[in-house]
């Protein structure tokens, strides 16, 4: 598992994960808490598709833009972040999408926060084939670095339209978009990781979740 610090948030609160000397943390404000041995074990096991350090810091949360990508072309040169970069635009394979998705909804439910940001604990295949054949518009892009090959930016907009017979099994939804994107910067540059501080009990995180979601019903 490599050292990283990553923040999700969570109803306008900050929430971040930390990797550091090989145990895990959540945040939540200004207070970081130790995981529980089954939430790493769960991270570890989705980390272990990746093939280095970003790639497995982004397994984890079944963000894996590689394999959602089809129908690729180049489509130029552009600068990311001062590096020369080939600018990928690609297809999206959006029944993978939804079906990785679970990986990242698992671990928001191990962690009480799909409670508290109101998003589904999983997609259902039923669900998910109404959204495949709902597919409006997919398209993405991928920035890879020319001189080392290493990813600067990755990035999907898709949109759904609902048919009318299908609303109602999905909420009501008619219409939705979904924009995604990643940015990687300081690449090769070293990085000082640290448990956070103070450290409080992963009892004590599940507590402030619970206020969230009170604070988030009307």
């Amino acid at each position: 598992m490599p050292d990283y610090e990553v923040e999700i948030g969570a109803c306008d609160n900050g929430v971040g994960l930390t990797s550091a000397d090989d145990r895990s943390y959540i945040s939540l404000r200004s207070t970081g808490y130790a995981l529980p041995a089954a939430v790493r074990r769960r991270l570890m096991t989705s980390a272990a598709r990746g093939r280095n350090g970003l790639t497995r810091m982004l397994e984890q949360f079944g963000i894996a833009p590689w394999r959602w990508e089809i129908d690729k072309r180049v489509a130029g040169t552009e600068l990311v972040g001062g590096v020369r970069t080939v600018r990928v635009e690609t297809g999206v394979d959006v029944d993978r999408v939804l079906r990785e998705t679970e990986t990242l909804a698992g671990l928001l439910t191990s962690l009480g926060l799909t409670r508290a940001t109101s998003l589904p604990p999983r997609i259902s295949s039923f669900a998910r084939r109404i959204l495949v054949r709902s597919v409006a518009a997919a398209k993405g892009a991928t920035w890879i670095g020319l001189s080392d090959r290493v990813m600067r930016r990755a990035g999907l907009t898709i949109r759904f339209a609902i048919a009318k017979a299908d609303r109602a099994r999905l909420g009501g939804i008619s219409v939705a978009t979904v924009n995604a994107s990643l940015r990687v910067t300081e690449v090769g540059r070293p990085q000082r990781i640290a448990a956070p501080r103070p450290l409080g009990s992963f009892a004590d995180f599940a507590l402030g979740v619970d206020a969230l979601d009170d604070a988030r019903q009307p």
